[in-house]
């Protein structure tokens, strides 16, 4: 059995989930995480404060893959976040009607 996980890694932050697949998000800006922890997983931008190394990091997405692939939740998902848009490189409507 295999598991699709979107991994989002953003300077300013996103607050979109999937419907179709978790999402985890790995926010490099400190303040950025600061101001959106509640739907951030992880802080990468610790590396920048010197609080963690890159490393530690490392191991911290590691072990939110597997844990989120145990089932436990992300911050998307913990919030409701399911958007899903299904496109394509371009709708021609006038074809439709």
């Amino acid at each position: 059995m295999w598991s699709t996980y979107n991994i989002v890694c953003n300077w300013r932050g996103s607050v979109v989930g999937s419907a179709i697949s978790p999402v985890i998000k790995i926010c490099a800006n400190p303040k950025t995480y600061q101001n959106l922890q509640d739907d951030m997983d992880i802080n990468a931008g610790k590396i920048i404060d010197s609080k963690a190394t890159l490393e530690e990091i490392s191991d911290e997405i590691y072990n939110q893959v597997i844990t989120t692939t145990n089932g436990s939740l992300t911050k998307s998902e913990a919030l409701g976040h399911r958007e899903f848009v299904l496109g394509y490189k371009y709708f021609n409507y006038d074809k439709q009607h």
